[in-house]
């Protein structure tokens, strides 16, 4: 049975040889282990697309394990037409070809340090343009021009170097809560969502609409399923009314047009998930994956959502996976395998980041440990 094969048929409910197993490798890690760096793997114009596929699959063809979520998101092909990426020694800089401008870049490749904005382009969601949005005239963007666009090739591109056997699954789409506060602003937006329900619904509306196309766009670039991550909307952030007004329906609208466009849907929840287990069995997703540090209690996952829902196990990303031996992580396995009755519809992930401190000996004790089980 192929990786995608046992991903696929896992979440449909179907028998399967072995427990899968489904990680995040967070970006140090793979371009420290692959040999590609953070400067090319996150802004190189010329081989941005090949050199970020060719980390993932550095990865796979490393660890083997079944599922492997993308960073699949990248700049479009106008805003790479206008800004270069420079490395000088151990210093990086981005370069505005028009006017000259040079911005410097954090030592890890992440920030710019810029005294203006380049001008985003079209078709671009921008903190602070609500009144834009809501308005109607930010024009959504159909999936052929997200296409394109060129923003997200390296979904093409790993379909077409391990597509036949590799499940792919594309990470970047969160939910629309999440990406409404990221416009706004945080925690403006929750503000705003008090001052202002009816117009932050509305937002709300046209991001599901606008993330319906994207998945369009993963789905004809050759992704198998999406990475839905639920941001800044646990039991400790926001009430069970707000949450069932301004999160669960356009939540649950997202995950089943995912589905009905032929995408498997992991829908990954970040923060206190206890409150929310009840109303989550009607959301229709794939499976479940929490975050690792909220002390979630797979047995009680289990008993409220029932036998039938693909779990995912959340060990822990930094103390266990970054300072464990492998006997450690094969005994925190074995406790979330009981505590989910079982390694039937469990998917083994660590419930953050495969991070730059991971040594790799514990990646394979546990893709070893986790194949060791029946499903």
């Amino acid at each position: 049975m192929t990786p995608k094969q046992r991903m696929m048929k896992i979440m449909a409910g179907e028998p399967v040889d072995v427990m899968p197993v489904e990680l995040l490798a967070g970006t140090e890690f793979m371009c420290r282990h692959s040999g590609v760096s953070t400067l090319e793997f996150f802004y190189d114009p010329d081989a941005r697309a090949e050199s970020k596929a060719q980390a993932h699959v550095d990865f796979l063809e490393r660890f083997h394990p079944d599922g492997l979520c993308l960073w699949a998101r990248g700049a479009p092909k106008h805003w790479r037409k206008r800004y270069k990426y420079e490395a000088c020694g151990e210093q990086a800089f981005m370069v505005d070809t028009q006017t000259g401008n040079r911005w410097p870049m954090s030592d890890d490749h992440y920030a710019v340090f810029m005294d203006e904005l380049p001008d985003p382009g079209p078709f671009h969601f921008e903190r602070g343009e609500v009144d834009v949005i809501v308005n109607g005239k930010h024009p959504l963007e159909p999936a052929d021009s997200v296409i394109e666009r060129g923003m997200y090739e390296v979904i093409r591109t790993m379909a077409r170097k391990c597509g036949d056997s590799q499940y792919i699954e594309a990470g970047g789409l969160g939910t629309m809560f999440r990406f409404a506060m990221g416009i706004i602003g945080f925690p403006d937006g929750y503000i705003f969502m008090r001052e202002k329900p009816d117009v932050f619904k509305y937002l709300l509306e046209r991001l599901t609409e606008q993330n319906i196309e994207y998945a369009k766009a993963f789905k004809a670039l050759g992704a198998d399923g999406v990475h839905t991550a639920d941001f800044w909307t646990d039991g400790d952030l926001i009430s069970p009314d707000d949450w069932m007004q301004f999160v669960f329906p356009y939540t649950q609208e997202l995950i089943r047009q995912l589905r009905r466009i032929g995408l498997h849907v992991k829908y990954y929840f970040v923060g206190n998930v206890r409150p929310r287990l009840q109303t989550l069995r009607d959301l229709e997703f794939d499976s479940l994956q929490m975050e690792q540090t909220c002390g979630v209690d797979l047995s009680e996952v289990r008993e409220i959502l029932g036998p039938d829902v693909c779990l995912h196990t959340n060990l822990d990303a930094v103390y266990l996976m970054d300072h464990g031996t492998p006997a450690e992580i094969e005994a925190a396995l074995a406790r979330q395998v009981e505590a989910a009755g079982g390694s039937h519809r469990l998917i083994c992930s660590v419930g953050g980041e495969i991070t730059a401190n991971t040594p790799p000996e514990n990646i394979d004790a546990l893709i070893a440990a986790a194949h060791r089980y029946p499903a």
